[in-house]
């Protein structure tokens, strides 16, 4: 580690150690998905039976999340990786451990936060599948809000989570900690 930093300068050891763990982070998480999958799939049934009582069921939870969801016209059925669906957690707990002053709360409250975050994000794909397989088609405000939400989520947003609640944790740790307000002149 050492010989790399020497190469890569002192601007740059921070982007060394954040890509080594997020790397070190991706690894853990390859082992640990089979338990976690064990885990997210029964809180997301759980949480998917308010709106679709019994017509929703998981089939398999590694290495993709399958569901069946079943419909007036028919069965309607869908899958997406568990990597895919759980890569910000291995983010945040890089970013996590690559940034000084790192606090238990603050690793106990963002795994609580994107968990949650990874059940509502599975839902979400649940009824975006649902209604293409309705074939709702037009201007229903409720789909384009459903594919506007799962797209925007694919596309960025499932990344930048982790990043936006560690620096909304960090603003709330520096706005109650007298001696890191001291530190900047506030």
């Amino acid at each position: 580690m050492q010989v790399l930093a020497r190469i890569v300068g002192s601007k740059g050891r921070f982007a060394l150690w954040l890509l080594v763990a997020f790397v070190v982070w991706q690894a853990v998480a390859f082992f640990c998905l089979p338990f976690y999958a064990e885990i997210l799939l029964p809180v997301a049934a759980l949480a998917g039976q308010a709106g679709y009582g019994d017509a929703l069921s998981f089939r398999d939870a590694y290495p993709r999340v399958a569901w069946t969801l079943e419909l007036a016209s028919g069965p309607c059925k869908g899958s997406v990786a568990l990597r895919l669906l759980t890569y910000n957690l291995g983010l945040y707990l890089a970013l996590w451990a690559a940034l000084p002053r790192r606090r238990a709360v603050h690793l106990g409250g963002g795994v609580a936060a994107l968990f949650v975050f990874q059940v509502c994000d599975l839902l979400l794909a649940v009824e975006s599948r649902g209604l293409t397989c309705l074939g709702i088609d037009g201007l229903d405000p409720w789909a384009l809000l459903i594919k506007f939400a799962h797209n925007f989520s694919v596309m960025g947003f499932k990344a930048a989570f982790p990043v936006l609640l560690l620096a909304g944790q960090w603003y709330l740790d520096y706005r109650r900690d007298p001696e890191l307000r001291g530190l900047h002149g506030a």
